[in-house]
């Protein structure tokens, strides 16, 4: 039978998901992945936190996930391997399936908005507010919880890193890591299509959209992401595995 997924217009679909079809190749196993990253870093009061997406590719659960690390540079001597705690463990949602995404929050800011000294309840908020989704429902919602229970580090708009480890102790194993340049408002997103990371969102392609709100106090206009959405590669791009007619978005499922 073949998966039912949802697009944001809330319909339903059938289709084989992305996973699926990676499963006609490689023996099951879980897959994690960064496949969005908002840095964040405008002038003025953010009216929303840094956050990160992360996917479950693979054919297999990922069930442990709250023993995952993350941090925002590479150890001193450039290996991306060690002490992960220093950064945050991934908090609040223990379990993707496949194909599943999840969200988590980063840093949650001192000053979110007119708010001067929000706590996560209030970062939560203002991204639901932001991107018009309800946790829970719309997809799955959690946050980074550094070794003093802070959001730990943030991201630079000006460049930087992203590392997931798989514990949180020195000679923990790297799950994925990415690296971007300078962002304005825009997310850096995972092109299925290409199999690779580092693309400026653009509103209408790949899933990207508005915000609904400004992106800080600063200035008229919103970010621009797709929290929770990873496309479909493009039926050219999976035809060796001879699977047609596969959509190109779908909302991640909250099972």
């Amino acid at each position: 039978m073949p998966h039912l997924f949802t697009n944001l217009s809330g319909r339903a679909w059938a289709g084989p998901t992305l996973a699926a079809a990676w499963s006609l190749a490689a023996a099951a196993s879980a897959d994690l992945h960064i496949t969005e990253v908002w840095p964040g870093g405008l002038d003025g009061e953010e009216n929303t936190s840094d956050w990160i997406e992360l996917t479950n590719l693979g054919t297999t659960a990922i069930t442990n996930l709250t023993d995952y690390h993350y941090r925002d540079s590479a150890v001193p001597g450039g290996v991306p391997n060690g002490l992960p705690l220093a950064g945050g463990q991934l908090t609040g949602v223990s379990t993707l399936l496949p194909g599943e995404s999840a969200v988590f929050l980063i840093a949650w800011e001192n000053d979110l908005g007119n708010n001067t000294n929000p706590t996560l309840a209030d970062s939560i908020a203002a991204f639901e507010a932001m991107w018009g989704v309800t946790a829970g429902v719309d997809l799955k919602l959690g946050y980074m919880l550094d070794a003093d229970n802070e959001g730990g580090p943030g991201l630079s708009r000006n460049g930087d890193s992203v590392f997931i480890y798989d514990g949180s102790v020195t000679g923990s194993n790297v799950v994925d890591s990415v690296s971007f340049g300078v962002s304005d408002r825009a997310s850096f997103i995972y092109n299925p299509n290409t199999d690779s990371f580092g693309q400026s969102a653009q509103a209408g392609v790949l899933g990207a959209r508005f915000g609904l709100l400004p992106g800080s106090d600063q200035t008229t206009l919103p970010p621009i992401g797709s929290p929770g959405i990873v496309p479909e590669p493009g039926t050219a791009a999976i035809a060796t595995f001879g699977l047609l007619g596969v959509l190109t978005q779908r909302r991640r499922r909250n099972d």
